[in-house]
């Protein structure tokens, strides 16, 4: 899963990039995409620093935020109508994956004995 995460992080900066738009800015739709790519990201790069000395809970958990945190910028992005349709679509489609694997994770969270 981090190294989709990797891969969708470089897919919205590419597309950002494809259509000449600046990422810079937190305030415009291609901030909030950049936000949702760094968001995903970053919720893999924790939980490999995580990893070591913690139990499957924490380790799950960890997961679980850095996708709940993504899917709040994947949102965010989606509601603007300024989007290019090649662009929706991408974030769409990594929404969705985004939402499978947090569902998994919830669900493995669930089985996980304390």
């Amino acid at each position: 899963m981090s190294q989709q995460r990797a891969k969708f992080a470089s897919e919205l900066t590419q597309r950002a990039s494809q259509y000449g738009l600046s990422i810079q800015n937190d305030n415009t739709v291609e901030g909030l995409l950049t936000d949702a790519a760094a968001a995903v990201h970053h919720g893999w790069i924790n939980l490999k620093s995580a990893i070591t000395g913690q139990n499957d809970s924490a380790i799950l958990g960890e997961c679980e935020t850095g996708d709940s945190v993504a899917l709040k910028a994947y949102e965010t992005a989606l509601q603007s109508t300024n989007l290019p349709t090649e662009a929706k679509s991408l974030i769409e489609q990594q929404h969705s994956q985004v939402l499978q694997a947090k569902n998994w994770v919830t669900q493995q969270k669930g089985n996980v004995r304390h």
